[in-house]
């Protein structure tokens, strides 16, 4: 899956079009599952525009999937997301004026994503492109901070995922690209290529 990453990110040129790249940390903290060690693999073969730790959580997060169904809510995912994670105070002056490529597992409902870009940009960054190593569901939310609101990104947000503004959009994908990365997979799997 990180070879199919890569491959991706260099057809799409984003390797020579952002500035710093970093991973979306796990919901405690730390990044030792193998997933997340791959994609830090993945990010540093680009030397250095690697940033591991851009992004702090600072308190663990309850698991996405359970934050939505506690209360049925997408404000409720939001929220875990916001309280908990931060922009790393020491690399908050890189951000300033940078494109920044920001890496995680998977899109489920785009909270980790929405709220990772959205915390970027209150840091300064120009622009913040999300890469993720795949997608659940046709759904995504988009999620933009309440207007008028300063955000130190240095800080726990000072308002809840209530206060967002959200859009869900549905998307299509590629059902024959879907089957071949899952043939490419279960092949990698078993190591018959």
């Amino acid at each position: 899956m990180v070879l199919h990453l890569i491959a991706s990110i260099y057809a799409e040129r984003l390797q020579d079009e952002t500035d710093i790249w970093s991973s979306y940390p796990s919901r405690d903290g730390r990044r030792a599952s193998q997933l997340a060690q791959a994609i830090d693999v993945a990010a540093k073969l680009f030397r250095d525009k690697y940033r591991p730790d851009l992004l702090i959580r600072h308190t663990p997060a309850i698991h996405s999937r359970n934050a939505f169904q506690q209360h049925g809510s997408i404000a409720d995912a939001i929220d875990n997301q916001l309280q908990t994670i931060i922009v790393n105070a020491t690399q908050q002056p890189q951000i300033n004026g940078k494109t920044i490529l920001l890496l995680d597992d998977f899109l489920t409902r785009g909270v980790t994503a929405g709220v990772g870009r959205q915390l970027l940009l209150a840091a300064g960054a120009t622009e913040t492109v999300v890469v993720t190593i795949g997608k659940y569901g046709p759904r995504t939310h988009l999620i933009a901070p309440p207007s008028g609101i300063v955000w130190n990104p240095i800080a726990p947000a000072p308002f809840a995922g209530a206060d967002c503004r959200t859009k869900e959009v549905s998307q299509d994908f590629d059902q024959a690209a879907l089957d071949e990365f899952v043939a490419s997979h279960r092949a990698m799997q078993t190591e018959r290529w």
